[in-house]
């Protein structure tokens, strides 16, 4: 007995499907490729999975990297003091831009060392596009970094990092992510700069305060100070009506002195002699 026989006597419309679909019986099920993006690539050959795999990663790396140091940068020199909000938010856009522009152009020539084909689907435009591919995942991953950084610090973006995952890999998502991350970072920056402004105008005041505390001591001390040494007006009287004092004279001087001055008790004693 075969299939077809014993499919039919355990089933009781299985006449009526084998007339109608015999191929069910058959090949009950299949499945057909359809891939409207063919990678012709082979994912096993190192070359292939440098980009697809390892890649990656590295070009999350870079984005993170990228962003460290542009804070760095900044903190170390006092920019963020030193320009106004609408300076620094401009500053911080075009670093990130025009650093990871480059980045990612180096990131797509180190790709043609793997000697990928990115002609076979849009000719010679294909690296441009594969590099503008790259530009676009590390302003989405970089962006995001760089808006987030100002709150959490240097200390816990790491732990963002854990949490960061880009879904999709066409442009419209990429673009999407890097303009929330556009609108987000201004906003970040303004309320940290909110809060610096005011930690800063408190710890001004804290000053001006110790310093006119320090001030009113200086002149309480010198107060003080001229009560104990200046003399009353009564006193101050009396020193300029007293006669000035002469200086004491020893016993050998004022003999001296006498024998000169002529009538002296010297001169009366050597004429009498």
């Amino acid at each position: 007995m075969n299939a077809i026989q014993l499919f039919a006597a355990s089933t009781p419309n299985a006449t009526a499907l084998i007339a109608t679909s015999p191929q069910t019986i058959v090949q009950p099920l299949f499945y057909g490729v359809d891939n409207v993006a063919p990678f012709n690539e082979p994912v096993c050959v190192c070359r292939a999975s440098a980009v697809t795999f390892v890649g990656l990663i590295y070009s999350v790396i870079l984005a993170f990297f990228v962003v460290m140091i542009c804070y760095g940068a900044r903190e170390h020199s006092g920019i963020n003091r030193n320009l106004t909000l609408r300076s620094l938010i401009i500053t911080r856009y075009v670093t990130y831009f025009v650093a990871i522009f480059f980045v990612a152009l180096f990131y797509s020539l180190l790709t043609l060392a793997f000697r990928l084909d990115f002609t076979r689907k849009f000719g010679h435009r294909g690296f441009l596009i594969f590099w503008m591919v790259n530009w676009a995942g590390m302003l989405a991953v970089g962006l995001a970094l760089e808006s987030l950084i100002t709150l959490f610090t240097s200390r816990f973006i790491p732990f963002f990092m854990l949490l960061w995952i880009i879904v999709g890999q066409n442009f419209g998502i990429l673009i999407a992510w890097g303009a929330i991350s556009c609108i987000t970072l201004p906003l970040v920056q303004w309320y940290v700069r909110r809060g610096d402004v005011a930690a800063e105008r408190q710890a001004q005041e804290q000053q001006r305060l110790a310093q006119e505390k320090f001030k009113q001591e200086q002149e309480k001390q010198q107060g003080n100070l001229a009560s104990v040494y200046t003399p009353s007006p009564g006193q101050e009287k009396d020193l300029t009506t007293q006669p000035p004092v002469q200086p004491r004279l020893e016993d050998g001087d004022a003999r001296g002195r006498e024998r000169d001055v002529p009538g002296g008790s010297g001169s009366g004693n050597s004429e009498s002699t």
